[in-house]
């Protein structure tokens, strides 16, 4: 029987590759003996296209298509919750997503940013399609969790109860932050089946020096001191965030002119920030700001980070792999309060720095800070970041202890 891991979102967000590769990890040393499969969020036209970072790593992991797949057409998003919800209640023996998950020893929902707020209809039919599979686990009877995960926060009812109904029937839920395990208890979930650890990306071993030393050789910066940009979209207003963007351009140049860096690396954790970071190197218009065009894995992110003197980070997990390699941050505070819960998880929140930026002297002086104590920080990082990695080293003991059900024997 397989060990079937839901809400596998593609590669190209690389923060996503992380959590997937190391919810594998997790699932295999729990289960040593179980192969595991894979159920994508998205039908691509090729998984190793889609997918390559976690084929390459996991090639005896299958990846399978959504369960219950969105045909094309008006209305069709609402028709395939109505389909899904009709299997769940005749559960026929034919059907592709019954059998995958009769097949399953158990189903584990992926960690990552999927049980939050959704303020309208179809975000809400979005919610439920990608957690369908522990839905049906959970009507089937399977062992289910969701691990590593945010949790919340909620503002409408709608949102509130969709989650409690995914979540409040999975045997372990394993919120991420502390924001999350009180958004879970909230719900009203059975407090002992909800465990608080860090994200699961917290789980990789730091990359060492000679990984770091080949990536700063491959980029042209080895023996610079550089810092690592990321960049993301907001939600917030238009006039915020382009005046938070001429900030960070401003303290840039500041900082290169005055030679606290002599390059900035923009690299990119997802392909919805390609766009966006292309335009702000060309709006800088310096050869010393260079967007990277390779597309790294997550373990070699790791690397070039740990040879960075500091990452100055608009995407949550930019910051955790730098962490992970011992590297200091600038974390600006976005996405709801992810950012806020990792680096208080931490207790490293005096690394944030509020978005928008108020203005360019505030990230030259922060950066100026970290600069001139890159190795007391350091090591106050790896120091904050081993604990974090015992504790989320204990997740396939939990998985083992809450998903292994004995067999009732006739």
């Amino acid at each position: 029987m397989s060990i079937l891991i839901s809400n596998v979102f593609s590669d190209k967000n690389i923060g996503g590759a992380a959590i997937t590769a190391a919810t594998i990890r997790a699932a295999q040393d729990a289960f040593p003996d179980e192969p595991v499969k894979l159920v994508a969020v998205n039908q691509g036209p090729r998984f190793d296209v889609s997918h390559p970072f976690t084929m390459q790593a996991f090639p005896d992991a299958e990846i399978v298509p959504p369960l219950v797949q969105v045909k094309p057409g008006p209305l069709q998003g609402l028709r395939t919750v109505l389909r899904s919800l009709k299997i769940m209640r005749t559960l026929p023996a034919d059907d592709r997503a019954v059998q995958t998950v009769g097949d399953a020893k158990a189903v584990i929902s992926k960690g990552g940013y999927v049980y939050h707020e959704r303020p309208n209809a179809k975000s809400l039919m979005a919610l439920w399609m990608t957690a369908f599979p522990i839905a049906l686990g959970n009507a089937m009877g399977k062992p289910t969790a969701a691990v590593c995960t945010t949790v919340g926060p909620f503002k409408t009812e709608a949102s509130r109860r969709l989650n409690k109904y995914l979540l409040g029937r999975a045997d372990l839920v394993v919120p991420r932050d502390e924001f999350s395990y009180q958004a879970a208890l909230d719900l009203g979930l059975d407090p002992e089946r909800v465990i608080h650890l860090p994200d699961i990306v917290f789980s990789y071993d730091p990359p060492s020096d000679a990984e770091a030393q080949q990536m700063a050789e491959r980029l042209g910066v080895s023996g610079q001191r550089f810092a690592v940009l990321t960049l993301s979209k907001t939600e917030g207003g238009q006039e915020d965030f382009h005046a938070h963007e001429d900030n960070v351009r401003a303290a840039l140049v500041s900082l290169l002119e005055a030679g606290t860096l002599d390059r900035v690396l923009v690299t990119i954790h997802s392909d919805q920030d390609i766009e966006l970071s292309d335009a702000f190197v060309a709006e800088i218009n310096d050869p010393r700001v260079v967007r990277v065009r390779d597309p790294f894995s997550p373990e070699q992110l790791m690397a070039l980070y740990r040879a960075a003197d500091v990452l100055i980070a608009r995407r949550m997990h930019s910051a955790i792999f730098a962490l992970v390699a011992g590297t200091p941050v600038v974390a600006f505070s976005m996405g709801g309060k992810k950012v806020q819960g990792v680096m208080g998880s931490l207790g490293l929140e005096d690394m944030l720095m509020p978005f928008p930026l108020s203005s360019p002297d505030a990230l030259v002086e922060r950066v100026r800070e970290v600069t001139s104590n890159c190795e007391p920080l350091a090591a106050r990082v790896l120091e904050s970041v081993a604990g974090a990695r015992s504790r989320v080293r204990k997740l396939p003991a939990l998985l083992r202890e809450y998903l292994v059900r004995e067999e009732v024997v006739a």
